[in-house]
Formats: structure tokens, sequence, C-alpha cells
């Protein structure tokens, strides 16, 4: 199930609001103090590759620092256990004069059940691969043979022998593409009338984030402006 948060930080960077899918990741993940600073607290943020996110390169410090929206993708970790792989985007809201960021709005999506279709795919295409190159490394040896021999098609019983093992690599690969167009047609009979790449369904997701964060904008200005009025009355 995908968690979809959005989360409100003022300058200071305080945590002000967030949904109540936020409460629940940060219960679940244990994020101590979340800040725009420190977006995921305490728990450690790599790349995909595995390699460190420092906290002031993830979007929401980007953004305190009056960077535009900007998203990233990254793995949150605690005590070396794997808790998601998340999407995150963010957006600073600056004063009306535009010159002083007066907070930071944050969208996150957990995208760990789309990672973890594509390693499946990515190992099913590995496994296939390995399978074809079999019957494949079979029949062009079988081709050279004929080449370097011509004369052996001369020979019936040779002849038959070089045949039956064409027919039966190339059985094998007929067997090993229907098998491979079987998979292929797996999701359709689940979901057939929305059924689409899983890429092209990534692109959308992280062009809707950006869509929320830009619209959750001008809502947590107005929010923050009357929390400021509020506090000076």
């Amino acid at each position: 199930t995908e968690i979809y948060t959005l989360s409100l930080h003022d300058a200071l960077p305080i945590l002000v609001r967030g949904n109540g899918a936020a409460r629940l990741w940060r219960e679940r993940s244990g994020a101590a103090h979340p800040t725009a600073q420190r977006a995921c607290g305490d728990l450690t943020v790599t790349q995909l590759d595995g390699s460190v996110v420092a906290p002031e390169e993830l979007p929401a410090a980007q953004a305190l620092a009056g960077n535009a929206s900007s998203r990233r993708e990254v793995v949150v970790w605690r005590d070396g256990a794997k808790l998601g792989t998340i999407l995150m985007a963010a957006a600073p809201i600056s004063s009306p004069d535009g010159g002083v960021v007066e907070a930071v709005v944050l969208a996150c999506q957990d995208v760990s059940a789309l990672h973890a279709l594509a390693q499946e795919k990515d190992r099913f295409l590995s496994v296939a691969a390995h399978e074809l190159r079999t019957p494949l490394t079979a029949l062009h040896a079988t081709t050279q043979l004929i080449e370097l021999d011509p004369r052996a098609l001369d020979d019936l019983e040779r002849r038959d022998q070089l045949l039956a093992r064409i027919r039966r690599q190339t059985g094998r690969l007929v067997r090993l593409v229907g098998q491979l167009l079987d998979a292929q047609r797996i999701p359709l009979a689940h979901d057939r009338p929305v059924a689409e790449d899983a890429r092209a369904r990534a692109v959308r997701r992280h062009g809707h984030l950006e869509h929320v964060v830009d619209q959750r904008h001008e809502v947590g200005r107005r929010r923050l402006q009357r929390q400021i009025g509020r506090a000076h009355v």
C-alpha cells in the first residue's frame, strides 16, 4: 500500500502540520523530530545506489534555502533495516515580497512496491536472457559446422542429426518466447482496463506529486499567515 504524506514546516523550521499519513509514517519509522532541514529526522537516507544523502541535500532543505521545487527518490533506513523507497518533492513558501522563505511544504510518496516490481522484472529478464542464450548458441554452432563442412549435408544420417538438432533448439526457442508473451499478458488479465507500463505509471505519479506540492503552496502560505496573525493578537 502506498503512503502519501504532506507536511508543512515553518522557517524555524519546525513541523507545523502534517496529514494522517505523515503521522503514521513517523510512528512506523520512528523518525524523531523531523524538520525541513532534517526531513527524515534521525533516519539514514541513501540514494538508490546505496550512497548516503546528506540532510541538506534533500528536497525540503533545498526548498528552505529558496530553491525551486525539486523531487528525489531516496531509500530510508533505521539501524541497517530498509524502511522503504520514498519519492520526495518540496517547494518553498515565500513572503509576499518574495524575499524570505516563510515555510516549506513537503510531499512524500512510498514507491517501494513500484521498485520491487521493477527489480522482479529485471530478474525475470536476466533469467530469460540466460535461457535464450543456450538454444541460440547451439544453433550458431550447428550453422558454423555446416559452413565448415558443407558435405555433411550429403550424408543422409548426418544431415538428419543436424536437422533434428535444429528442430530441437528452434522448438525450445518457440516455447521460451511463448512463456515470455504469457508473462507479459498476466497483468492484463487482472487489470485490463487500466493496463499500462510501470515506467509510465511512475512518470505520471512523479508529475502528480509535483502538482500537489505546487497546489499546496498557496494553501500553506495562507495557513501560515493566519497562524502568524493569531500569534500577534
